[in-house]
């Protein structure tokens, strides 16, 4: 099962109901059980992320994040990204989607799929 990234992951910026959505990072590991997917969230809570696989094998993630200041707070430098995030990648047949496994410690989405 060999991923080639440009065929399996949507790694660009997309525009979407006049939204920009800002690209997750990611990294893909095949080993010999299945897929593991990292996805690089810093910042968020597990309550922000949103996770789906679609009838036809796409694992869509998204996640959003926003930042506020009190009203006596006056940003002097704002470089974080805020918004909404994505990430689209296309999963190879021979997976077992019923039961992915998924972890969320230190900004890093850990999503294990299992071969069939």
């Amino acid at each position: 099962m060999q991923l080639h990234q440009k065929k399996f992951v949507n790694s660009s910026s997309e525009v979407k109901d006049s939204e920009v959505k800002h690209a997750i990072d990611i990294d893909i590991i095949e080993s010999n059980e299945g897929l593991i997917l990292l996805f690089d969230l810093p910042g968020f809570s597990i309550s922000d992320i949103k996770m789906f696989v679609s009838h036809d094998g796409i694992l869509k993630v998204n996640a959003s994040r926003e930042v506020s200041f009190s009203p006596l707070e006056s940003a002097l430098l704002t470089e974080r990204l805020v918004g909404s995030f994505y990430k689209e990648v296309v999963l190879p047949k021979g997976l077992n989607f019923e039961n992915p496994e998924s972890t969320f410690e230190n900004g890093v989405l850990r999503l294990f799929i299992a071969k069939l």
